[in-house]
């Protein structure tokens, strides 16, 4: 008996076994099943500003999916996801999708050659700033021999879209001398290579070289201010702009001078001559000019621009000592070797006017005029100082400001320097509008962009074909036209764009393989924006949605792969025939 007991267990054993099996797949998908519906997750009622995107699925805001599913979170355009989680996928992680919002995003900023920007969320995780949203912080910094300028803030706060200050500005510092090395005195006049680094010499040509004929004073980087009959004809027209040159940072007279080793040369692009000037005909009204320089300066200790008075804020007083630098005649009655600066007095219309030869100061001394000089004294400004600046020294702001232009004097027929009375200078806070609107002209297509690097796995090219390389500073309109190598595509569809908004530059992503489906096999593809894109090529963050053709069949639910560093997250599947049945032993 106790043997028919055991044969009857393993005859019942040999009996259910074939059962087992063939339901072995069926038991399997119920406790699959079960395990994915005892944990799924519900999508949120709504994502203000945004929307809600499952791959593969049609299921609304409020719906319940299974685990493992992958969802995308969306901002509309103007909002920007916080923090930036875009995928999250059903797990035990789940409840951080109600964390995301959708914040309002702020204009964006780009650091230039004068501005080096820095952004912090409100976290103090640093951000770009083009990419900047609501409760962002951003700092600025200026470069060298830049500052900000008065009224301004090098802290911006964004708040519900919009920046609580304009933008990030720098300018060049103006009327400061920059003392580093011990004063160079040359004749006892005390003038060394720091005390006048807005002084520019405008050289002409003569056909076989060129002459430093007038004097003239930095007020931006590209924009020196000169006397008008420095630069026109008899009838106060501007002569051709290719017969000048002018030079900051200059010390010695002649043109080219190897002493001069911090001297800067600059062709001109334009001369802009007021439209009142006639020369003699009209009595020198008017008697001022801009030259605008085809390249910028570069700023250092030995070349800086001069400050003018735009709001009307400094006051000169009568005797007031004003400065006056130029290479003009000497007592010798020949030109300067090297640069001279003389300590002058102002002198108020009336003064002017008693101190003038009267038949001078009827024909020359009018409303856009002011005076400086000694009468009867032994030293003054002579011929080829014409054009230079007469500088004062604000006390309340120890900064130096343009106030007068070398324009005439009296004749004295036995010298070309008069001692004996005082010059007349073009007022610059009389043309302060018509100086203030073309230097605002000339800095339109300022060069303030820093070209980016080059984009890893890639690389740019100025349109143009002009020469340019990483750190090069170009105009903000610059077109760029990226690349990138072989096995890589761009992240956009465009190639093109501004250096002024090359932060925000196309990146080269990495191509996946094309797919190995049978013939028949529906796909679709979208980029890492889902949007539709052509399927011939997919990079890093695109996906592909498939559906194999009749008579085959995939192994799994979900038939979308995503292309990750340059390779897909799953194989392709789509198999030939029914799927045969799988045994749990």
């Amino acid at each position: 008996m106790e043997v028919k007991s055991v044969l009857l267990v393993f005859i019942f054993i040999g009996l259910t076994n074939s059962k087992f099996e063939s339901s072995s797949n069926s038991i399997r998908s119920i406790v699959r099943q079960r395990r994915q519906s005892s944990f799924n997750c519900t999508l949120p009622t709504q994502l203000e500003n945004g929307r809600v995107l499952v791959y593969g699925k049609d299921i609304k805001p409020g719906d319940q999916v299974d685990i493992d599913v992958l969802i995308k979170l969306e901002c509309h355009k103007g909002y920007k996801l916080s923090p930036n989680t875009p995928f999250i996928i059903c797990d035990g992680n789940w409840e951080e999708i109600h964390l995301v919002t959708c914040k309002k995003t702020c204009p964006p900023f780009y650091s230039t050659a004068t501005t080096t920007v820095k952004c912090r969320d409100k976290d103090y995780n640093t951000v770009p700033c083009d990419k900047a949203i609501d409760g962002t912080y951003l700092t600025y910094e200026c470069a060298s021999y830049h500052e900000i300028p008065p009224g301004g803030r090098n802290i911006l706060y964004c708040n519900n879209g919009l920046w609580d200050f304009p933008k990030p500005v720098c300018q060049p510092i103006c009327g400061r001398k920059v003392y580093t090395e011990p004063s160079l005195i040359w004749n006892g006049n005390g003038v060394n290579h720091f005390d006048h680094p807005w002084v520019i010499a405008v050289f002409k040509n003569l056909g076989k070289n060129y002459e430093n004929i007038c004097g003239g004073t930095l007020v931006s980087i590209r924009t020196v201010i000169t006397a008008a009959h420095c630069v026109t004809d008899t009838y106060g027209h501007a002569l051709g702009r290719e017969n000048f040159q002018v030079v900051a940072g200059k010390m010695y007279n002649a043109f080219g001078d190897e002493r001069d080793t911090h001297a800067q040369y600059r062709k001109i692009s334009e001369i802009v001559v007021h439209e009142g000037y006639r020369g003699e005909s009209q009595r020198y009204i008017a008697d001022i000019a801009l030259l605008i320089t085809q390249e910028l300066f570069k700023l250092d200790r030995f070349v800086l621009p001069v400050c003018i008075d735009y709001t009307n804020s400094v006051y000169l007083t009568n005797h007031q000592i004003g400065e006056v630098a130029g290479w003009g005649i000497t007592e010798e009655e020949k030109p300067s070797e090297r640069l001279k600066s003389i300590r002058i007095p102002y002198k108020d219309a009336a003064t002017c006017a008693k101190e003038l030869p009267e038949r001078f100061e009827q024909q020359y001394h009018f409303f856009d005029k002011i005076c400086a000089g000694r009468q009867n004294g032994t030293i003054a400004v002579c011929k080829g100082d014409s054009g230079s600046g007469l500088i004062f020294k604000n006390r309340e702001n120890d900064r130096y400001y343009l106030q007068g232009i070398v324009s005439i004097s009296p004749n004295l027929y036995t010298s070309q320097c008069n001692y004996q009375t005082i010059v007349l200078y073009t007022s610059v806070l009389f043309y302060n509008s018509f100086i203030k609107r073309e230097i605002t002209k000339s800095h339109l297509d300022l060069e303030d962009c820093i070209l980016p690097a080059y984009p890893k796995n890639g690389k740019w090219f100025v349109e143009g074909g002009v020469e340019k390389k990483p750190g090069d500073i170009v105009l903000s309109s610059t077109l760029l036209r990226f690349s990138c190598n072989m096995g890589f595509i761009l992240s956009t569809t465009s190639p093109y764009y501004r250096c002024e908004s090359s932060d925000n530059q196309p990146t080269c992503r990495k191509l996946c393989p094309k797919p190995s489906l049978p013939n028949g096999t529906q796909i679709l593809c979208n980029n890492y924006e889902d949007q539709y894109i052509d399927c011939s090529k997919q990079a890093d963050g695109d996906s592909i949605t498939f559906t194999c053709p009749n008579r085959f069949v995939s192994d799994e639910e979900v038939h979308t792969r995503y292309c990750r560093y340059g390779s897909w997250n799953s194989e392709f599947s789509c198999k030939n025939g029914k799927q045969e049945p799988k045994h749990v032993l």
